[in-house]
């Protein structure tokens, strides 16, 4: 019978996922030392007033309209679902993107879930805005939670699809601006 001069190794690291997790198994991301997910976090400060502000940002409609170059598809106030080209590293892809409102507070806060997929890969995402008051204006606390990834973006490496991100929420956070911009009377 063959026997592999490390499976005595391989055994023990398997014993312990901390050593050893493979990326064919079902887990999420590596990353960022938050139970294998990777999270995204910032401020944002807006010259509007919070009631402005809180309200176009918990209309899924709303949000669906700032994604650059996304054709939506169908939106309401709790959910939207559009099509846009995505960039991760040298390829493009048609991503096909889901948004639903999972919880509302008028005027404090408002969490969603984002589901996108495309051929062979998906991510989904939890995202929490919380609004407080500024002189003059209103600030935006936001958290973003890739919880899955499924297909080649598991593959991906961490580092590769943070940049990724991070370079898509600018974009995004811009375009944001310049919607409410248009919004004010």
């Amino acid at each position: 019978m063959y026997r592999r001069r490390d499976a005595p190794l391989l055994a023990s690291c398997q014993k312990n996922p901390r050593i050893f997790s493979p990326p064919w198994e079902d887990e999420t991301t590596a990353g960022a030392n938050l139970g294998g997910m990777l999270r995204f976090s910032g401020f944002e400060a807006f010259p509007f007033t919070r009631a402005l502000v809180a309200g176009k940002l918990s209309d899924a409609a709303f949000l669906a309209a700032c994604v650059p170059d996304a054709v939506v598809r169908s939106a309401s106030a709790d959910a939207a679902e559009w099509q846009a080209k995505a960039r991760l590293g040298f390829a493009t892809a048609t991503l096909e993107s889901q948004l639903a409102i999972t919880g509302r507070t008028p005027g404090e806060s408002v969490t969603f879930t984002l589901a996108n997929r495309t051929a062979g890969a998906g991510l989904g995402v939890m995202t929490k805005l919380s609004f407080d008051d500024a002189a003059g204006g209103t600030n935006v606390d936001w958290t973003a939670e890739i919880t899955s990834r499924s297909g080649l973006l598991k593959l991906a490496p961490s580092s590769l699809l943070q940049s990724q991100v991070q370079s898509l929420l600018s974009d995004l956070w811009q375009s944001v601006r310049t919607k409410l911009q248009d919004a004010v009377p």
